[in-house]
């Protein structure tokens, strides 16, 4: 793993992603709150603390940061559409792995750039 990639995962998963959340949703009084909640609220809240960081200079706003900001939304992407695809039973999942291929090629174009 790239160490660009480690750090943006990092705020992805730890500080202040889901574990930041983690920590206040626990403080919630509600038990219905503290099981469920919402994907789409907390992979929001990663997301959003990802490009938060940047913004307030993880990296010092060097262009290979937020290219890999930009990368990880494109396979988020490609994944969302294949299962949309897949779940409407548009393809089977032999015909998902395409999406596969786009991944591997976006990843050979950051390799080649040796970033």
């Amino acid at each position: 793993m790239h160490e660009i990639d480690l750090l943006i995962t990092s705020v992805h998963e730890v500080w202040p992603g889901h574990f930041l959340q983690a920590l206040y949703a626990n403080k919630c009084e509600s038990p219905l709150a503290k099981v469920f909640g919402s994907y789409s609220t907390i992979e929001g809240w990663a997301h959003y603390s990802e490009e938060m960081m940047y913004g307030e200079g993880l990296g010092n706003y060097q262009p290979e940061y937020e290219m890999f900001l930009r990368y990880g939304a494109i396979i988020r992407d490609i994944s969302f559409l294949a299962s949309i695809k897949m779940h409407r039973k548009e393809c089977q999942f032999k015909k998902q792995n395409n999406c596969s291929c786009t991944k591997h090629f976006l990843i050979r174009s950051l390799q080649k750039m040796k970033l």
